[in-house]
């Protein structure tokens, strides 16, 4: 009878072990979506001796199959005996991350790094590192683009200088490789090994590549340059940055690319609070004000977007020469996008200038915005407001949003109409009990929200 129990009970177990093996990729997902469940009942031992092994051998030729699998085998850790046997699952990962799937081999490489972390130091020198040795030789460049997402955690785990140096070498030789895939991820993964470095390694290994890279033919690897930029710029002394990084930030503000510009556009927020304010100041604000009136219009428009956070680190009379001119000129701009942009982000300067150089400088941009024609530029204005209420005060602003308010509620596109809805909370905080009562409730019964059928009429604004 317990011999007729154990076999009941174990049934389902084999079903599922089964259906890994059919030919139905339907039935085959079915089952890796239980891997756990199969591992949970073999017990530890026999996962690791049959289960692991059986998949490694059965790497399946259905993709959404192998996302499944790379995603089983990072939880899995502990139904093969926790850390002390994660090694066991480098296996079958090492096949995973060489598949020419950008999306199975991504998702195994977060498997592998979460394997990595898990492994003692003699696992890591005995399991890890011939395994990262073996990617970077294989003559297919998918094997070498997937070396260059586990070099962050292979540096930081490595148990001895030694193994620290042979990582930083290997390294180098992938970020002069001559597949442009090969060095766009050596480029990619240089942020994350910066993060764990060295002060010394950094300045002695990691800014060479890192100026190396920046300097790339191929704009798809240049493009990732200003993140690096900015993940030194936090590692190092001030002096270094302005000396070793800036210079080549200033390069790429200038490149002849719109992309690359596009990419310091984006990245100018994040590397003005990295760096300290007489550096903005003396070294990076006229690329800055070049980019606010490039000739494309998408870099205009994403650079727009940082204006806030840049004037965080200028002085207010450095901003009100230099850079309210060029806001004053692109609140106007004849892309949609651009203007969008500015209007997300002008209020914040307000925090910069104060009070009454806000109300001077900044209240009639901001007015003529709420103006716009474009409904995104309205919201986007409408959505900052706690910004301009914080230096300003709601009451120089209440008579030009009413009708904003009320027209972006009444817009033809049922997502601007939608989005005021999210935002009537905001406003009535903003605005007062009082004001939001007598005119904005009075405002919407004269002028009725057109509904949507995927709006819950129990959601209206104003009831």
């Amino acid at each position: 009878m317990a011999e007729s129990n154990d076999s009941n009970e174990l049934y389902p177990i084999a079903v599922l072990i089964d259906e890994l093996k059919h030919s139905d990729a339907a039935l085959r997902m079915k089952s890796m979506k239980n891997v756990q469940t199969i591992a949970i009942a073999l017990g530890c031992e026999r996962t690791r001796q049959e289960l692991i092994p059986f998949l490694s051998e059965a790497i399946d030729d259905d993709d959404d199959v192998l996302l499944e699998l790379a995603g089983q085998l990072a939880e899995i850790i502990p139904h093969v005996g926790g850390p002390d046997y994660a090694y066991t699952l480098l296996q079958p990962l090492e096949a995973l991350v060489t598949v020419e799937e950008i999306t199975v081999r991504t998702k195994s490489l977060e498997a592998v790094n979460v394997v990595g972390k898990n492994l003692s130091s003699e696992h890591f020198v005995e399991y890890f590192m011939p395994m990262l040795r073996r990617l970077v030789g294989v003559d297919w460049f998918t094997s070498r683009v997937s070396a260059c997402g586990i070099f962050a955690v292979a540096y930081g785990k490595a148990p001895d200088s030694s193994t620290r140096s042979e990582c930083i070498g290997i390294f180098g030789n992938l970020c002069r490789d001559d597949t442009p895939m090969v060095r766009r991820a050596a480029a990619k993964a240089l942020g994350e090994i910066i993060k764990v470095a060295d002060g010394d390694i950094i300045v002695e290994y990691l800014v060479p590549q890192f100026v190396k890279l920046a300097k790339d033919n191929q704009d798809s690897v240049k493009l990732l340059a200003m993140e690096n930029g900015v993940a030194l710029t936090q590692r190092l002394p001030e002096n270094k940055s302005k000396e070793l990084v800036l210079p080549i930030i200033l390069e790429l503000a200038a490149d002849t690319s719109w992309r690359v510009r596009w990419s310091v556009g984006k990245g100018f927020g994040d590397m003005c609070e990295a760096m300290g304010e007489s550096t903005v100041t003396s070294g990076f604000l006229d690329s800055f004000e070049k980019l606010l009136r490039d000739s494309e219009a998408e870099v205009r428009a994403v650079t727009a977007g940082n204006i806030g956070r840049a004037m965080a680190h200028i002085p207010s009379e450095v901003a009100i020469s230099k850079i309210i001119p060029t806001v004053t000129t692109i609140v106007q701009d004849q892309s949609e996008h651009v203007r969008a942009g500015v209007a997300g982000s002008i209020m914040s300067m307000s925090e910069t200038l104060g009070k009454d150089l806000s109300i001077e400088h900044l209240l009639p941009l901001f007015l003529q915005l709420l103006k716009d024609s474009n409904s995104d530029v309205r919201f986007n204005v409408i959505s900052n407001l706690d910004a301009a209420n914080k230096v300003i005060g709601v009451d120089l602003l209440a008579q030009s949003l009413l009708p904003a308010i009320v027209d972006l509620a009444s817009d033809k596109q049922w997502r601007v109409r939608f989005a005021i809805i999210e935002y009537i909370p905001l406003l009535a905080s903003q605005l007062g009990v009082d004001f939001f009562n007598e005119k904005l409730v009075s405002a919407a019964s004269d002028h009725p929200i057109p509904s949507h059928p995927s709006i819950h009429p129990s959601i209206h604004p104003f009831g």
